[in-house]
């Protein structure tokens, strides 16, 4: 029994996650065709922030935005991570407070379709209280998270002192 209710919490835990991410593309992808911009939630760098990280990776010629998302995530993982471990992991932990918080926001509210639709359960004052509050906490969260990391990923982009090791 207790292998069973674990097993059904993983894969509930990756349902979750698996929404979550879904909806986070789609929900760039829509965005971008509307308002312009990137088209993942993963990254949103500004035409001259991917251009300075481009030449921080010793490339030549002007980056392809469509490879913004790889530029990001190389930029991060070979120059940060390399020469600034400290700055890599704040913004591992950064991510992680928006990852987090997004998959709560999907967890809240598929909690409240299974419990409104499919078991007709009838939900209190309180309930809808506690759970507008927890939904407005984790938006807040996720926002300021993922501002806080595209934010520093520009400015290290933009730091004079950052870049690739010469060896």
């Amino acid at each position: 029994m207790l292998a069973a209710g674990g097993i059904a919490t993983v894969a509930i835990g990756v349902v979750i996650g698996t929404i979550s991410h879904v909806a986070l593309r789609a929900g760039f992808w829509v965005k971008a065709k509307i308002c312009g911009g990137s088209t993942t939630h993963e990254i949103s760098l500004d035409p001259i922030t991917l251009s300075l990280m481009w030449t921080k990776l010793k490339e030549s010629g002007a980056p392809n935005t469509s490879d913004e998302l790889f530029i990001g995530v190389t930029f991060d993982h070979d120059v940060l991570l390399k020469n600034h471990a400290g700055v890599h992991q704040w913004l591992v932990r950064r991510w992680n407070a928006f990852s987090i918080a997004v998959t709560s926001i999907t967890g809240l509210v598929l909690s409240f379709a299974a419990l409104s639709c499919l078991l007709k359960a009838s939900l209190s004052t309180k309930w809808w209280a506690v759970m507008s509050i927890a939904l407005l906490s984790f938006c807040v969260v996720a926002v300021l998270a993922r501002r806080d990391t595209m934010g520093m990923l520009s400015f290290q982009a933009r730091r004079a002192s950052v870049s690739t090791n010469e060896g």
